[in-house]
């Protein structure tokens, strides 16, 4: 998916904490993507948290606090799947 990986650059670019992206869509629903950023967050995660670690940061899906943890559980439509979307995206 084109967004996720230009959106990911720009913020290979910024010092950040945490980044949100909510895409909403007419036909396919509301989706929330989530990164920590690993310079200013701890290592790890809880099993409960369903963050997805890759080199740079913590990734997730759904409706997060400011520290990633989930605010509602992740249902299975909160897992964006369009275009066989997985993540990490390959370029």
């Amino acid at each position: 998916m084109n967004i996720i990986i230009k959106f990911e650059d720009i913020l290979r670019q910024l010092d950040f904490e945490t980044a949100k992206i909510q895409l909403e869509t007419e036909i396919m629903g509301t989706y929330n993507f989530f990164w920590k950023s690993k310079k200013s967050a701890k290592d790890s995660f809880e099993d409960n948290d369903k963050l997805i670690e890759v080199d740079e940061w913590f990734f997730g899906f759904g409706n997060r606090s400011r520290w990633g943890t989930l605010e509602t559980d992740l249902l299975e439509e909160d897992i964006f799947s369009l275009e066989d979307f997985k993540y990490p995206v390959n370029k």
